[in-house]
């Protein structure tokens, strides 16, 4: 049966050489329903590659239960619709009330991506399909057809990134992956259980044997470490599924080669764990760091860097608690938070509170988002020559059960672990347009108000369409809006991050770098963002502090300034705490200034006296 899983492995490898596809493979999806529309013009469906959807499939993507983004399908008799597919009779969802459904048995897909320069046609999705049926009739490993009872193929459109799904019959049932063990030795069966296809590296199901049963290996004592790979979604777009394959089994033999670990596995997509010696944390972290140096290059790129995120503890740590080393190893796996470097974190028994803590607030946000618990606080924006008020930063507090103000520190990194942030962003945004439109309606003079854009935010299917729909529900602006990029958020997948900002530049917004300088900086990147500001970091404004008198600190800071300005960006100087920083800022030509020796962050009404009082 390995030798089944190797040859479909292959078969889909040579299937990617000879079609415009970036990765294939076969998938199975349960039962599920297509909620679609069945009126659609060219125009529909030229939108539909803009990102932009008919209001009423709008309405459906999001929603718990979706299996997909919504595609556009092309029905037996050769209709196209666009729709969505939710699975069916789930209390949660909002079913539409008037689309025409499908309803769809379980079904095998040929599981396509596409190029970004490949265009989806017809011609295309006909030709990667008959390469494909020829590629297995041809191996004499099977035959697949177009299941016709439903649709003939869908588009999921994502970020400008398409992806094709045929649904397909196997006739001769060779290529389901299905084990004929009573036709396998035992060996085989070990082997068959303990590897992923394609994959060297041994699975989760090795591993948890192995920590189940140390003892019988003669391990006294071990260290549990829990590893993945930053930012591997943007090395696996750039280099293809199969460098992905060859990394994780590049991690696979150097695991075997390193005598200081028992054991080690991949557990899912690219996390992976091991087993390795007890030994002092300064040595076992020189010793990890070594290791994960050594698997920092590849092959495709020798400017091309992997760092990793790595979580740690020590069997004994776990011994005395209902709680096992897996559990502890991800709580301090968590903890890493950095971009451009690997990053060794150890449990420790602050770590554990700190995870319950972020599990109580992302569960507890619907409940606070309900309660109008949030609260948004405006930190003023100078122009440095005339001390006039030119805009705003928006910055939430949490009004925690009506008790206490909690700040953003202690709540926002606990809903950057996953979309919860998203939620939080969009309420800001709402309350942000609610305020201005307030302002607007009474005659108060308006600055654009800054919000931040969460790397999370950034992932978004249609961004850019869906803030804008939330802006426009208000009646202000697009100018009166400024997006903050963090710079470590600028950096995941550059290709698409530029394509989403000139996006809402093209849509009339303003775009801001907060934190520049703060070690990710990339000229070169810099001078393609289509950014009106840069937003320099206060580590930087500190250098040139009344306490800081080395030269060598305002000439660094001079040329940032001076740089912005020839690529016609504006530039701010952020945490500004001094008269001394000011003088030296404004000998600089800075234009923007924002810190407490101007202003902290204040409330909506005291930040509405300041804009009434320059009236």
């Amino acid at each position: 049966m390995g030798n089944d899983r190797n040859i479909l492995n292959e078969l889909i490898v040579k299937f990617k050489e000879v079609n415009p596809f970036k990765e294939v493979r076969i998938i199975h999806r349960p039962k599920r329903v297509i909620y679609y529309l069945d009126r659609i013009s060219a125009k529909d469906i030229s939108n539909f590659y803009k990102g932009i959807l008919p209001s009423a499939i709008q309405k459906c993507v999001g929603q718990f239960g979706s299996y997909d983004i919504a595609g556009l399908y092309t029905l037996p008799d050769g209709q196209n619709v666009i729709g969505i597919e939710l699975r069916p009779n789930d209390p949660k969802i909002d079913y539409p009330k008037r689309l025409k459904t499908i309803e769809l048995p379980e079904t095998d897909l040929l599981y396509c991506d596409l190029t970004f320069d490949c265009i989806p046609t017809t011609e295309v999705i006909k030709f990667g399909y008959k390469q494909a049926q020829h590629m297995f009739e041809t191996s004499g490993y099977g035959t697949i057809q177009i299941s016709q009872e439903h649709y003939l193929y869908a588009i999921h459109y994502e970020g400008k990134h398409s992806r094709i799904l045929i649904p397909i019959i196997d006739q001769t049932q060779k290529f389901r992956l299905t084990a004929d063990y009573q036709s396998m030795s035992k060996e085989e069966i070990i082997e068959f259980t303990i590897h992923d296809p394609g994959m060297e590296p041994y699975n989760w199901t090795y591993m948890f044997e192995r920590i189940d049963n140390f003892a019988a290996d003669g391990i006294a004592d071990y260290a549990y470490v829990y590893f993945d790979i930053k930012s591997f979604k943007v090395y696996k777009v750039n280099f293809g599924a199969e460098a992905a394959v060859n990394h994780f089994n590049r991690i696979g033999q150097a695991i075997e080669d390193t005598d200081w670990i028992y054991a080690g596995a991949r557990c899912d997509n690219d996390n992976f764990a091991m087993m390795i010696k007890d030994m002092p944390r300064e040595e076992m972290r020189l010793n990890l760091l070594k290791f994960f140096d050594s698997l920092s290059h590849v092959p495709e790129d020798p400017f091309y860097r992997l760092y990793y995120r790595c979580g740690v503890v020590e069997m004994r740590t776990a011994l005395n608690t209902h709680w096992g080393v897996t559990d502890f190893a991800k709580v301090a796996h968590k903890m890493c938070g950095g971009f451009s470097e690997t990053e060794i974190c150890f449990y420790t028994d602050e770590m554990w509170e700190h995870d319950l803590w972020g599990q109580k607030v992302r569960t507890y946000l619907p409940t606070a988002i309900d309660n109008d618990e949030f609260v948004i606080h405006y930190q003023p924006k100078y122009a440095l020559r005339t001390n006039r008020v030119i805009g705003a930063e928006a910055l939430v507090r949490w009004n925690y059960h009506n008790e206490e103000f909690l700040y953003p520190g202690s709540f926002i990194p606990c809903l950057e672990l996953d979309t919860s942030i998203c939620r939080l962003d969009e309420l800001v945004l709402h309350k942000v347009c609610q305020q201005i439109r307030e302002w607007i309606d009474k005659d108060i003079p308006v600055v654009p108000i800054s919000v931040n854009l969460s790397r999370k935010q950034m992932e978004t299917v249609n961004l850019v369409n869906h803030l804008e729909r939330i802006v426009d529900i208000y009646n202000i602006d697009h100018e009166l809006i400024e997006f903050e990029l963090t710079e470590s958020a600028a950096y995941e997948n550059q290709e698409y991050m530029l394509s989403v900002l000139n996006d809402f530049r093209s849509h009339g917004f303003l775009i801001s770098m907060d934190d520049f300088g703060t070690g990710l900086s990339s000229l070169n990147l810099l001078v393609k963002m289509p950014l009106n500001t840069l937003k320099i970091d206060k580590s930087f404004i500190d250098l040139i502090s009344s306490k800081n008198t080395d030269p060598k600190n305002q000439v660094v800071l001079q040329h940032i300034i001076n740089m912005a300005k020839d690529l016609n960006i504006k530039c701010l100087a952020e945490g500004i705490e001094e008269k001394a920083q000011v003088a030296k800022l404004k000998s600089m030509e800075c234009e923007f200034v924002q810190g407490f020796y101007f202003s902290k962050p204040i409330q909506a009404s005291d930040f509405t006296k300041l804009l009434i009082r320059q009236k």
